[in-house]
């Protein structure tokens, strides 16, 4: 069911702008035009408001989340031919806030030399000097207390990268296990020590990674709850949810094709709605392309053989997806380490519970680490380690 807006109300009203999605991209959008109180915006999203949900709030309840249909699309590959025919899972929410609420909560960015890649490939405007801004706009930093500076190395941390007024609150945990406190160390001890602040897009090795943790709580703060619902009660924005977009309606406006609005369903019925401005297609690397497809936009023959109207022929849609695999090792723990495969038993599973909940603290507060390291650093820790090794002093 829809658990805001009413489909039939939705689709008697006009908007200004109409967005396909309510992720990251189409709830930001959707806060930043609805600044401007004579502007409305509809959003439709295809999953529920979860954002009093218990299981998204609780930073270690995400992997839960993943191969739950209530929660995740459930995406898979076909069979990887280079990859011994596995079949790799895509996790991706499905819910207001999009993948921003299933996901490990890392508070990271790319690279300066990225970024401005994007630009020079034909993207003017996307340049690290232009976006930093944005960057610094969504984000409030909240400084380690000494409590936790004291568990592991928050030195590296530059404030003047950090905002410090944005919806999207980020923190270090309130908590880490043994095996993190024997990882920094680690890392540090082979020379992959982080170069700087990884915010500045220059930095390199291995880091304490902020998360998107609100710290009065240790709860998640995404795209739902920074985006959303602090703006839900603007009488220009309107959320609906549980609906599924089917097609955009397209018209020629001198010969322009122009998109004028958007068909969807709800709990099986059909329903469309018009824009007088524009139509957003926020719905993510997978379902974005999709719904052009079925709107008649992509490769002619793929949806001439599909039985879709061909409404303009542009083979690069649908194809060329890349993404980088999430590729697991595990390991036998001694006995009385806490880890995720521990709080499988009901005992150790209630007590995480009622740490998290009286004191806001505990495994189900904390989430992994994370580390960018270059292969010229690797190669020279295996360097020095071969030297080491054969008795050889290290440089």
């Amino acid at each position: 069911m829809a658990s805001h807006g009413n489909p039939t109300s939705f689709a008697a009203t006009v908007f200004d702008y109409i967005i396909v999605g309510g992720g990251t991209a189409g709830l930001t959008l959707a806060a930043r035009l609805t600044e401007t109180p004579n502007i409305t915006v509809g959003v439709l999203e295809a999953g529920l408001d979860r954002t009093s949900d218990p299981k998204v709030l609780t930073p270690g309840f995400a992997p839960s989340m993943w191969d739950d249909p209530d929660y995740d699309w459930i995406f898979k590959t076909t069979p990887q031919i280079h990859g011994n025919n596995r079949v790799v899972s895509h996790p991706r929410g499905k819910q207001l806030g999009g993948s921003s609420a299933i996901n490990f909560d890392y508070w990271t960015h790319a690279s300066q030399r990225d970024i401005d890649d994007w630009g020079e490939l034909g993207n003017p405007g996307w340049s690290w000097d232009e976006l930093f801004p944005y960057f610094l706009k969504s984000e409030t930093y909240n400084p380690p207390p000494p409590s936790t500076s004291s568990q592991v190395d928050t030195t590296f941390v530059s404030p003047p990268l950090h905002g410090i007024t944005g919806p999207v609150q980020d923190s270090f945990p309130p908590f880490y296990d043994n095996f993190y406190k024997s990882w920094e160390p680690t890392y540090k001890n082979l020379g992959l020590g982080p170069t700087g602040d990884p915010k500045g897009g220059r930095a390199i090795g291995a880091y304490t990674t902020l998360l998107t943790i609100e710290p009065k709580n240790a709860s998640r703060s995404y795209a739902g709850t920074a985006y959303w619902r602090p703006n839900a009660g603007r009488k220009n924005l309107v959320v609906l949810t549980g609906a599924l977009a089917t097609r955009i309606i397209f018209a020629r406006d001198k010969g322009v094709l122009v998109a004028t609005g958007v068909s969807f369903t709800v709990d099986g019925e059909s329903y469309t709605v018009s824009a007088t401005g524009e139509v957003i297609l926020c719905a993510g690397a997978f379902q974005s392309p999709q719904l052009l497809e079925l709107s008649g936009i992509g490769d002619a023959s793929l949806l001439k053989s599909k039985g879709i109207n061909l409404v303009y022929d542009n083979p690069n849609v649908g194809e060329n997806l890349q993404d980088h695999v999430y590729v697991p090792l595990g390991f036998e723990a001694a006995p009385g380490e806490v880890t995720f495969e521990s709080l499988r038993n009901e005992t150790n599973l209630a007590e995480a519970v009622v740490d998290y909940t009286v004191n806001h603290t505990g495994p189900l507060a904390s989430g992994t680490s994370n580390a960018y390291i270059s292969f010229s650093q690797i190669l020279d820790a295996l360097s020095k380690g071969e030297q080491s090794k054969h008795g050889k002093p290290a440089k």
